[in-house]
């Protein structure tokens, strides 16, 4: 338990005034990590109180004593180092007051401007023990990270490492759920009927193109063949949920997938064509509800049957390797997800050229998947390729490349620029707009990661009217029982407990948790969100025995659908073991701890 009225003073030219703001700001709304406070007994997982003399001092009587008084109540000293700090009288007074109060090894230094022999003021010149961060080489969030460190006195990359996957973790709308693969099918059997007219036109000119008319009846044929199977296996498919074929029970949407697949294997056994489009389609519908088994199942079967009668080369493969790699990004497989993104790659760059369309489609989820991996810059020169390729085609205002964008300011949010990530977030936002309206799911979700920048930046006040705006608009279009609000709760839940309105939350996460049993079942891994959310926010209110219960629940769930090993499992571990160290449970949770980290650095390695 500290002794000190103030954490750390913060020591400043007025030149660097902007500098001692942002630092003040950040620094007081930073959030230390539930197992950091746990392991070290924190009294609080805030970095507070911060003096910064210019806004403590207003009308104090005697500047000269209440500074020494100051600096004599504060557990730390960091100095904002610059040219002009090292001429100021008063920064170099004030480092020399505290090394007289034998702190010396607790003084941490900001560089902004300058190199340490130009920036550091004469008191510092003397004292080689001082800590020194500086923005220019370690970027404004690592310098942040690792004064926070030196003020807490943890290890620097226990902090940069949770920070991180607290980033990755709210950027969770670079790949939306969504039912296009159903769309797909729909269209396919809808392109057939049209090619088949197309035939008939083209055979009314067999005199001067006899040779192209047939060869186009016969795809004709074979498309409109393709057409009538998918018909009858989709009417086979939706006669299920006929009051008269059900006979009173109630059919889910689940349910009408499961059959579908059954009756393709059965019903398309002779067309391994058809069967394998339709295999890659209901593969990909599973998928985007996070039914993971059996969308490997019918994956895998298209993959094969495609290889078989197409050639490895063919660019049908490259599209079921697209579809399986985001399968195994999804379930933490991130080494075999690229092995088979640069297969789909490869596959469409020798059939498409370097600068088609379906080759930045095939490279931007690359780049996405290498993003969730740590490698930004790698991330960044990819989506810096595929913005070329689609501004080129598609112009500067088009949906998809605001998907890209999205993308690239994931990369600088994974490097803490957090105001470079809100520029491009709000540009796809813009685009958005203009493209779809007010009302759509793209919009929702762009507003959403406005919001959740705002977030990390301790905004919490700001970050709610976005997070409640993009849940109203996906009420109104998408429904108030649609997966995708399961998130949209969990987030804005999530913002409410950092504010302290702990039953507004509460009843968003219970909402997120109906939603989801309703819609994918009781052990689907996204209730892993609300019900971790759920278990932290009775863990806050001091009712360990709930907390337990929710911290099971998740644990369990997430063990089952993506394994042991899965990132989101050490984030539910941690989360349990905190609340058990609050408890007083500390073997125990000691043992969660364990296992949280052996987790991430088996996930770090695989990274690499």
């Amino acid at each position: 338990m500290s002794n000190f009225k103030y954490k750390a003073f913060i020591s400043y030219s007025h030149a660097d005034e902007k500098w001692a703001k942002w630092l003040h700001r950040q620094l007081e709304s930073y959030r230390i990590p539930k197992n950091l406070v746990a392991q070290h007994a924190f009294a609080s997982n805030r970095v507070k109180p911060i003096f910064r003399d210019r806004d403590e001092l207003g009308t104090s009587p005697s500047l000269s004593q209440a500074i020494e008084e100051a600096l004599s109540a504060s557990e730390t000293l960091i100095v904002i180092c610059s040219p002009a700090a090292a001429k100021s009288k008063w920064v170099n007074a004030e480092i020399a007051t505290y090394v007289k109060l034998g702190r010396a090894e607790r003084i941490y230094c900001l560089i902004v401007d300058g190199n340490p022999s130009a920036a550091f003021p004469p008191a510092l010149l003397t004292n080689n023990e001082a800590l020194a961060a500086d923005v220019r080489h370690d970027g404004k969030q690592n310098s942040f990270l690792k004064l926070t460190a030196g003020i807490l006195q943890v290890a620097f990359d226990d902090l940069r490492q949770r920070d991180q996957q607290a980033r990755n973790r709210r950027l969770i709308y670079i790949s939306g759920f969504s039912i296009a693969g159903m769309v797909f099918a729909v269209g396919l059997a809808s392109f057939a009927l049209i090619s088949r007219e197309q035939a008939i036109e083209a055979r009314e000119e067999a005199d001067i193109q006899r040779l192209a008319a047939e060869r186009a009846e016969q795809v004709a044929t074979q498309e409109a063949e393709t057409a009538r199977r998918i018909s009858d296996v989709l009417i086979g498919i939706f006669q299920v949920s006929d009051p008269s074929e059900a006979r009173g029970n109630s059919i889910t949407a689940r349910e009408l997938l499961d059959v579908g697949a059954a009756d393709i294997q059965s019903e398309l056994a002779d067309q391994p064509v058809i069967q394998a489009t339709m295999n890659h389609t209901i593969g990909d519908v599973y998928l985007s509800l996070g039914l993971y088994q059996p969308s490997r199942e019918l994956l895998d079967l298209a993959l094969s049957a495609r290889r078989e009668v197409l050639g490895d080369d063919h660019p049908d493969v490259a599209t079921t390797l697209i579809r399986k790699a985001q399968l195994e990004r999804d379930t933490g497989n991130f080494v075999e997800a690229r092995a088979l993104y640069e297969q789909a790659l490869a596959i469409r760059e020798n059939a498409l050229g370097d600068d088609n369309l379906a080759v930045a489609e095939a490279l931007n989820d690359l780049a996405a998947l290498i993003w969730a991996t740590g490698d930004y810059e790698e991330s960044r020169q990819l989506y810096e390729r595929v913005i070329q390729i689609r501004e080129r085609s598609l112009g500067v205002d088009h949906p998809d490349l605001a998907a890209t964008l999205n993308g690239f300011a994931s990369v600088a949010w994974g490097g803490g620029d957090y105001p470079r990530a809100t520029q491009l977030f709000e540009r796809v936002l813009d685009i958005r707009v203009n493209s779809y309206g007010n009302d759509h799911p793209d919009v929702a979700k762009a507003m959403s990661n406005v919001a959740a920048t705002l977030f990390m930046q301790g905004e919490f006040s700001q970050a709610r009217p976005l997070y409640e705006q993009s849940l109203a608009i996906q009420e109104k279009v998408l429904g108030a029982e649609h997966l995708d609000l399961v998130l949209s709760l969990s987030n804005l839940a999530e913002d409410l407990v950092e504010l302290g309105e702990y039953p507004v939350a509460r009843s968003h996460y219970e909402r997120a948790v109906d939603i989801g049993e309703a819609a994918v079942g009781s052990d689907h891994p996204m209730l892993g969100w609300p019900l971790d959310g759920l278990g932290t926010l009775h863990h806050l209110s001091g009712d360990y025995e709930l907390s337990r219960k929710y911290f099971e629940r998740a644990l369990q769930i997430r063990e089952d659908a993506l394994g042991p090993d899965h990132t989101d499992v050490a984030d539910t571990l941690e989360g349990y073991a905190a609340m058990l160290r609050s408890n007083d449970e500390q073997s125990e949770a000691e043992i969660l701890e364990a296992r949280a980290r052996s987790i991430r650095e088996r996930a770090a390695a695989a990274a690499r």
